[in-house]
């Protein structure tokens, strides 16, 4: 049994239009063999020897000719919908593949080895060390040796050095502002804080100096007992816990400090003055740190966090905030920050040029 081409179908061998399909039966194909017309019931003999059988819609209302059509239609495009899906997710996702239980992709893990599997690598000294055995109680063992000829940090006292605020960060924009007999100034890593006396490191609320072969600690407060032993990074003190503020004294801290419009203010000089003078408590309520554009240009000194409650507060200032200028001057670097403070000391009025977001804001005080 086999299908004739389509040509045979319906260019030789259909009697009428309406006829749409085709099964041959027989040896050979003849347009002479009977027809069955299947809609009605009939078989109409033509040839002897062959025979193909022909459905026909003659006959039909001609609705249920055009629903039929429809139908075909449909299921045709349905399957060439479903042959071009499963090509394409051929295409893109490759075959089919059989998922694989777990316990076959993750092998049981292997015991761990036994000390004595790794004095092959020790033996074979990749890093080329020096090997040798400690004796129980050997005081000239590396582990006490190292302790024994660590430095020492001694504390810096007797300098008579006061450390009011640290700004910790890449040598470049790390400083300390350290005060001498009553008078601050600012020095960077690097920078000689007294004759023969070396600023060598800053950390958080505490800076290391160098005398000749000797370190020396100076902290903003004492340091706990522990801390001088070696010279790793000295661990961070914790911050100072904020002081309750009794009931009905709330705008203690803000005292001094008046808004007249969304970024204008007027403060009292002897505000202004107080807080100059006790610069560690200034720089407890605010923290901030270096800004940079998107060239990676410092573009000043972003404010991380103001201490709720606290004069600074009371400023306008918001987290976030940028400080790019103060009266004019650029404060893209510790040293012309340090400069606007020691000018706010005799100034009549304040102008801060903050970025906030992307949009400049200029705050203006007026000191009275």
């Amino acid at each position: 049994m086999w299908v004739s081409s389509f040509d045979t179908l319906f260019g030789r061998c259909l009697p009428s239009p309406g006829s749409f399909l085709a099964t041959f039966v027989g040896e050979g194909v003849g347009c002479g063999a009977p027809r069955v017309d299947l809609f009605r019931g009939a078989v109409s003999p033509r040839e002897p020897g062959n025979s193909f059988v022909i459905l026909s819609t003659e006959g039909l209302p001609r609705h249920a000719v055009l629903l039929f059509h429809l139908s075909l239609v449909v299921a045709a495009g349905w399957l060439c919908g479903d042959l071009a899906v499963r090509l394409v997710t051929l295409r893109l996702l490759g075959p089919a593949t059989t998922p694989v239980a777990s316990a076959a992709v993750h092998p049981p893990a292997a015991p761990r080895a036994a000390r004595q599997g790794y004095q092959a690598l020790v033996a074979r000294n990749l890093f080329g060390a020096l090997v040798r055995e400690v004796a129980p109680g050997d005081a000239t063992s590396p582990s006490a040796s190292a302790a024994a000829s660590a430095p020492v940090a001694k504390s810096a006292k007797e300098l008579g050095l006061t450390l009011l605020g640290t700004v910790v960060g890449e040598a470049r924009v790390a400083y300390a502002v350290i005060a001498e007999k009553g008078e601050q100034d600012l020095y960077r890593v690097g920078d000689e804080v007294l004759d023969g006396v070396v600023l060598e490191a800053v950390h958080r609320g505490e800076v290391v100096l160098r005398r000749g072969s000797e370190r020396l600690l100076l902290s903003m407060q004492e340091a706990p007992a522990g801390v001088a032993a070696g010279f790793g990074k000295p661990p961070i003190p914790p911050l100072p816990p904020t002081p309750a503020t009794p009931e009905g004294a709330a705008g203690a801290a803000g005292e001094g400090v008046r808004q007249v419009s969304p970024n204008s203010y007027l403060l009292e000089r002897s505000t202004v003055a107080n807080s100059l003078k006790n610069l560690p408590t200034m720089m407890r309520d605010l923290r901030v740190i270096p800004s940079f554009d998107g060239a990676r240009q410092p573009n000043g000194y972003r404010v991380a966090s103001i201490r709720s409650g606290s004069l600074v507060d009371k400023l306008g200032l918001q987290r976030g905030d940028v400080i790019q200028s103060i009266n004019g001057l650029p404060i893209s670097d510790p040293d012309r920050a340090y400069q606007a403070y020691q000018q706010l000391k005799d100034e009549n009025s304040i102008k801060i040029e903050v970025l906030r977001g992307t949009t400049p804001q200029t705050l203006t005080y007026e000191i009275q």
